[in-house]
C-alpha cells in the first residue's frame, strides 16, 4: 500500500473490478468476480478499499476521506459525548423503573407470605 493512513489498518483488498464511490475511478476494469477462480490466480491489481457510510472508498481516496474526517473530529467527538450522556440518562431511567418493579415484586411476595 502506497500511502499509510488510519484507514489502511481497517481496509479489505480485492483483485476484481471495483469502483471508488468518492472519485468514481473504476479499478481493475473487466476483472469480474469468478467463484471458480482462486484469488491467487486473479490478474487484476491489488486494490485496497473500505466500506464507509454505505460507500466503497478505494485506496486512491483514503487520504481525502481521512483529512475530511479529521476536519470534523471535534464536532464528531462532541456529538458522541452528547449521545453518551443521553444514553446514560436513558439507562438510569430504565434502571430506576426496574428497581421500582423489583421493590413492587418483593412487596407482593411479602404480602403473600403474610397471608399464609
Amino acid at each position: 500500500m502506497n500511502n499509510k493512513t488510519f484507514l489502511a489498518d481497517y481496509c479489505d483488498m480485492t483483485y476484481y473490478q471495483i469502483t471508488c464511490d468518492w472519485c468514481k475511478v473504476i479499478h481493475n476494469e473487466n476483472y469480474i468476480y469468478d467463484e471458480e477462480k482462486p484469488l491467487y490466480q486473479c490478474e487484476g491489481d491489488r486494490i485496497y478499499y473500505v466500506q464507509f457510510a454505505e460507500k466503497t472508498i478505494c485506496e486512491c481516496c483514503f487520504k481525502k476521506l481521512e483529512t475530511g474526517i479529521w476536519g470534523w473530529s471535534e464536532i464528531i467527538i462532541n456529538w458522541l459525548k452528547e449521545k453518551a450522556i443521553e444514553k446514560k440518562i436513558e439507562l438510569n431511567k430504565k434502571k430506576n423503573k426496574l428497581d421500582n418493579l423489583i421493590k413492587e415484586c418483593e412487596n407482593i411476595k411479602r404480602l403473600e407470605e403474610e397471608k399464609r
